[in-house]
């Protein structure tokens, strides 16, 4: 094991590298960066469409919900396999495979939020005679942020995992789970630990953006909405 001293020097003479260096820690940020905000977006795409579905109809929340549920028993270790079979090595396979794990905390979180309206407020709003349209941009919705950015928290850092399980198997030149992978089947002890070190930290930026969105779009509701 090294010590965090080596740890840390290690991480710093590699990301003062430059940025386009072949091979350096600020490529395989970047390759896996991309492929985790790409997945996390797609995540976050499916899980509010599949929200506002299962709010708009109790049946399909019944029937659906289920399955939603039901995908996430699927070890992802054994969904990696299947999914670069049928969509072949490549961008498109790490971020299906990022936006899996991230769309099901979003999508509980969401729906949860989404119903989480008092009755009251309802009877506010049809004795002002709002229409549907109304009700859900003025009282759902505010009312479903909280539970949606909660979702979004952690969806963003399960995308991140997804996008580094995605690279183990998938040959490609960059990214940090073919990092990880290369430096362990030599045993460089010191470049796997400042990797995850790497792989923490962006762990950390992609959460801290998620946050910053959170106090900048929650804000501006309420404040709309005083």
């Amino acid at each position: 094991m090294p010590t965090p001293i080596q740890t840390i020097g290690d991480f710093i003479t590699r990301l003062s590298q430059k940025p386009t260096a072949a091979g350096g820690l600020w490529v395989d940020v970047y390759w896996t960066g991309h492929a985790a905000v790409l997945g996390f977006l797609l995540g976050t795409l499916i899980g509010v469409a599949l929200a506002v579905i299962f709010m708009s109809s109790r049946l399909l929340a019944r029937s659906l919900m289920p399955f939603v549920v039901a995908s996430q028993t699927i070890p992802i270790v054994a969904l990696v396999p299947a999914i670069m079979v049928s969509l072949g090595l490549g961008l498109r396979s790490e971020v299906l495979i990022s936006a899996y794990l991230a769309f099901f905390s979003i999508t509980i979180s969401t729906y949860k939020g989404l119903q989480s309206v008092q009755p009251l407020a309802f009877e506010l709003m049809r004795s002002y005679a709002a229409n549907p349209r109304q009700v859900f941009l003025k009282l759902r919705l505010p009312a479903a942020l909280p539970f949606l950015f909660t979702g979004l928290k952690i969806g963003v850092t399960a995308s991140l995992v997804g996008a580094i399980i995605a690279e183990l198997p998938s040959g490609s030149p960059h990214g940090l789970g073919q990092a990880l992978l290369n430096v362990s089947q030599y045993s460089l002890n010191i470049l796997l630990w400042s990797t995850v070190l790497s792989a923490a930290l962006l762990g950390l930026a992609l959460y801290g953006a998620v946050v910053i969105a959170e106090r900048v779009i929650v804000r501006w509701h309420v404040e709309n909405s005083i």
